[in-house]
């Protein structure tokens, strides 16, 4: 299949959408990319329904450039009508001609600082496939969150830090987690005040076309939108002395979970106050001694007061849960609270999902998130012991103890969609049952 105005060539598999069956239209699954210029991509074409903002298309796989250089993980934007299909990310280039590079993509085109891995390693600004500036680099930090996500931070002479972050995840009703291609830079100036933006890339280390917020010393923060590099003002500014840093952390109760987080003077919200964090902090994370309120759908009500290193429950605590009356007092490590009436062993517990889709498996009881199941989204373990396992499920509470077996039900409302098709409401029930 061939783009009308792109002149891009998709092999693959490609859905056509259908109303009834709620299908959408776009390229899915193993395929291919062959660029007009000659460069080529293949890989998985991911076609998702994200939580708010409708499909969300992407791809992630190996791209390959006409000069034989090589991303050997990138993600593209892609679309229904094969018109785009752009580069987007922050990515190790491994050139085929000079020295390997750090390289920042939007919409196809260099975009950001690029880090030349020479012999003594350099920097360089880029704005649209244009190059801007060199820029006298005191060192440099490349680092993966996990496997798809990655932040360049770069040090510059004159004490500037500019900090690039690449992708995103967005949860959704339909398929748990959907990536989402994203370039946003954050720049730390000597004097403490910095920027958050988001849009298209800077140029000259400065906004140019979109919306960016302003954070001051004494912890007050305004927006700024600018068009095309010119300041745009906007109606009824005011500055939030609520203002924070928009920083990725770790969730309090499980590091290996990250999570978008607003940080200010002593405070911390993460991810729409899911977490409220007052309290101690060094590096931007809890660290010392502090105070966890929840105040979302899942956590409202529930408290940790205690101690906090590295921005994770560690050391001695004390954990409420107004729904079961539970309290957790004691200690705790990277997270997770150390059962004095802990199992020996890892318990595996048989998971059947009854609904649209029916499935059966088998999970180990870990604290935290429970293994995505269509309809269950918001499903957590909070406590192992010996006889008893605690769930968690949009402030519902349920016990299960050895060979016994716990029932949860949730129905998707049906819904009239703007083509006027009445789409039929699903209901779904999981069995979790432990046999020791």
């Amino acid at each position: 299949m061939r783009g009308k105005n792109s002149g891009i060539v998709y092999d693959g598999w490609f859905e056509f959408g259908d109303v009834i069956r709620q299908e959408l239209k776009g390229p899915k699954g193993e395929g291919s990319v062959i660029y007009p210029n000659g460069d080529h991509f293949e890989g998985f074409f991911h076609l998702n329904y994200a939580h708010i903002y409708g499909p969300a298309y992407a791809a992630d796989g190996k791209y390959t450039f006409a000069d034989g250089s090589v991303i050997e993980h990138a993600w593209i934007n892609t679309s229904d009508d094969l018109e785009v299909m752009d580069l987007i990310g922050i990515y190790p280039v491994k050139r085929a001609i000079g020295p390997d590079t750090i390289t920042p993509f939007y919409r196809h085109k260099i975009n950001g600082i690029e880090i030349v891995l020479s012999e003594k390693p350099y920097a360089i600004e880029w704005h649209n496939g244009e190059r801007i500036q060199d820029l006298e680099m005191d060192s440099y930090e490349y680092r993966k969150i996990d496997e798809n996500r990655s932040v360049l931070t770069v040090k510059l002479k004159n004490g500037i830090v500019v900090e690039q972050r690449s992708g995103d995840t967005e949860l959704n009703n339909y398929d748990h987690r959907v990536f989402k291609t994203h370039l946003g830079s954050d720049v730390y100036y000597p004097d403490g005040s910095s920027i958050d933006f988001w849009g298209y890339p800077l140029k000259q280390l400065k906004p140019f076309h979109g919306y960016m917020t302003v954070h001051t010393t004494d912890g007050k923060c305004h927006e700024e939108k600018w068009d095309q590099g010119e300041l745009v003002k906007l109606e009824n500014e005011k500055w939030d002395v609520r203002g924070a840093k928009v920083l990725q952390l770790p969730d309090p109760f499980n590091k290996n979970d990250i999570v978008e987080c607003w940080v200010w003077n002593g405070h911390i919200d993460y991810f729409y106050r899911r977490w409220i964090y007052d309290g101690d902090m060094a590096d931007d994370r809890p660290n010392g001694i502090g105070v966890l309120v929840g105040d979302s759908v899942d956590t409202r009500g529930r408290r940790y007061e205690g101690e906090f290193k590295d921005g994770l429950c560690h050391g001695h605590g004390v954990f409420t849960y107004p729904e079961g009356g539970i309290t957790q007092d004691g200690d705790w490590m990277e997270g997770v609270f150390q059962e004095d009436e802990a199992p020996d062993a890892p318990i595996m517990l048989n998971v059947w999902l009854h609904g649209d889709d029916t499935e059966k498996t088998k999970v180990e009881a870990k604290v935290g998130k429970f293994p995505y199941f269509t309809g269950f989204g918001g499903l957590r373990i909070d406590r192992i012991e010996k006889r008893c396992i605690t769930f968690a499920y949009y402030g519902e509470i349920k016990l299960l103890t050895p060979g016994e077996t716990i029932h949860f039900y949730n129905e998707i409302d049906g819904r009239e969609d703007h083509d006027g098709c009445v789409y039929e409401s699903y209901e779904y029930y999981l069995d979790i049952t432990w046999k020791p």
